[in-house]
């Protein structure tokens, strides 16, 4: 039985400073996909993301969220967004980690609204899914990169989001976090989250992937896990050498 896009992106046009970025690009994401975006610095990766999850307007196209057109669309709390550089903030915020989840629950409850038994209970659920539980009273500028990274999908997934999109998730955090961030979000995609990752790492087109999306010359070229050397080569216009991670 063929599925139905929870989200398509028809013909979709963005130009900056006079520049075609993205020109008629389409793209459907399918319920259950582990999705990369892939593509040259300047191919549209990012702004395709924004537009997906309704940050920017496309010069011309359109996009359908379940089932809905983007501008009738209301229940935002079922899209997790995690921004580029989301840990690069000032390190003397004074706030916890229990904190920073909770506010993303202001846009459910109201600024002021009160905070309840269970909204805690969720923030606390959350953060144990991410192994940051023991951290909650933590200020966030003194948890490690990859720590804070835990701390934001944390509070991307406090609104039981049944997409998260993440833009370069990976950035600034070593080795050994990276390999554990990939081992979360292959749980959570198990547990039925649908992932759409923008990355520049080539070697996270692993095994844990069910679709790569190579952004390049304005279009969208599907590889599903298939994606090589030659592919690579061609869509970046220079010889790319992909690492393969086995996470």
């Amino acid at each position: 039985m063929m599925k139905t896009p929870i989200i398509e992106a028809k013909d979709i046009s963005f130009a900056y400073e006079g520049r075609n970025i993205l020109d008629n690009t389409s793209l459907d994401i399918y319920p259950g996909d582990f999705m990369a975006i892939i593509g040259p610095n300047g191919s549209g990766k990012s702004t395709l993301m924004k537009i997906c999850t309704g940050l920017i307007k496309p010069k011309q196209g359109n996009v359908v969220l379940f089932g809905k057109e983007i501008n009738k669309f209301k229940e935002w709390g079922r899209l997790g967004y995690i921004p580029q550089k989301a840990t690069s903030f000032n390190q003397d915020f004074p706030a916890t980690v229990e904190e920073v989840v909770k506010s993303n629950l202001y846009s459910r409850i109201g600024l002021m609204g009160r905070v309840k038994k269970q909204h805690i209970q969720k923030v606390h659920e959350v953060l144990d899914m991410v192994g940051m539980l023991d951290f909650k009273d933590r200020l966030i500028g003194r948890l490690s990169g990859g720590q804070q990274q835990r701390v934001f999908i944390a509070k991307a997934l406090v609104s039981s989001p049944e997409i998260l999109f993440m833009d370069e998730p990976t950035t600034g955090i070593d080795a050994n976090s990276e390999k554990d961030f990939y081992a979360l979000m292959d749980e959570l995609n198990k547990k039925g989250i649908t992932i759409v990752m923008v990355t520049h790492d080539i070697g996270a087109v692993s095994k844990n992937i069910s679709r790569v999306i190579c952004l390049s010359r304005g279009k969208a070229h599907e590889h599903g896990c298939g994606i090589d050397e030659s592919n690579l080569n061609e869509l970046y216009g220079h010889e790319v050498a992909p690492l393969r991670h086995n996470h």
